[in-house]
């Protein structure tokens, strides 16, 4: 009769070690995978506001018109000398226009150079939820008060963009779960030198 409680015990005991083990583990793989979707998100995001902040630090670079062609609150375009040949060239930011999140943020360069591709798009983030630009005159009004087109007077620009994971996570805690999905987000306010 011992020796049946004796491996009772001790199947009891290695099943509480394959439990507390599998916990373990679980537990683990959840903390691996929210870090990897964090530093994904941030990856994105800081891509995306490098690029952004590299064209509009240079906004109005070696042009005579300042002027804005596109000034609306997620399309925004300015005039820059991108590739420095005394040729002035438009770059033009706008999201996909598909609804939803997880849009796609697009930069295109229009290059005015008789003969070769007028225009060149890339890819600079994806899974965008938002992205809002905001234009401001030298006393602080609002730029865009009245046409979005063609604008004049900018002298600092406001962006925000927002990034949104594809994949929900779930969260549990004093007995209800909560998904959503995982955010990240950058805004900062430019005041180009060449404006």
């Amino acid at each position: 009769m011992g020796v049946i409680i004796d491996i009772i015990g001790m199947l009891v005991i290695r099943a509480s070690i394959i439990a507390i083990i599998l916990n373990l583990m679980v537990n683990l793989h959840e903390a691996l995978y929210k870090y990897t979707e964090r530093n994904y998100l941030n990856n994105v995001l800081t891509g995306a506001a490098q690029t952004i902040s590299a064209d509009l630090k240079l906004a109005g670079y070696n042009s005579s018109n300042k002027r804005f062609p596109l000034a609306q609150t997620n399309n925004m375009s300015f005039r820059i000398d991108y590739d420095d040949d005394g040729d002035v060239d438009i770059i033009r930011y706008y999201l996909s226009p598909t609804t939803g999140s997880n849009k796609v943020l697009y930069r295109m360069v229009t290059v005015n150079v008789p003969g070769t591709d007028p225009d060149s798009t890339i890819q600079v983030a994806r899974d965008v939820d938002s992205f809002y630009v905001y234009y401001y005159r030298a006393n602080g009004a609002n730029a865009t008060s009245g046409s979005t087109t063609n604008v004049n007077n900018i002298k600092s620009v406001y962006v925000k963009l927002k990034i949104t994971s594809k994949n929900q996570e779930v969260s549990a805690q004093d007995g209800t779960s909560e998904s959503a999905a995982r955010t990240a987000k950058w805004e900062q306010h430019f005041f180009p030198e060449n404006l």
